[in-house]
């Protein structure tokens, strides 16, 4: 069981441990599958359990990626392969997204005379 204690490089490990593998294996520029699925579940159980404080950047370069969007992709497949919720975003980044856009609405509408629709929380 994974609890807040643990570091990114624990969850990182656990998951490794469980496919025989090593941290480094993980973080290895290969495009195995044998390799592959485990460094995907290894991004998905550290976003799930730490959220948005392992941002999809910082993931990518503990994992030795090019960019986040790897990141981004390989959580969301994992998710997808085995029926698991979604966890790229965060309640609290949809809020802060919304926020966002109310102010955009806000600034657009005082400064055109536009009324923009501002979403739904």
């Amino acid at each position: 069981m994974m609890t807040m204690q643990m570091t990114c490089a624990d969850i990182a490990r656990s998951v490794a441990a469980k496919y025989g593998l090593t941290l480094e294996d993980l973080r290895q520029k290969t495009m195995r599958r044998d390799i592959c699925w485990p460094r995907q579940e290894a991004m998905y159980e550290i976003r799930r359990v730490w959220g948005d404080l392992a941002s999809f950047p910082w993931l990518a370069k503990f994992f030795r990626l090019r960019d986040h969007t790897t990141v981004i992709w390989a959580v969301r497949s994992h998710a997808d392969r085995h029926g698991l919720p979604h966890v790229t975003n965060s309640k609290n980044t949809r809020e802060r997204r919304r926020i966002s856009t109310a102010a955009w609405a806000e600034r657009s509408r005082a400064k055109n005379g536009v009324d923009i629709p501002i979403p739904a929380p």
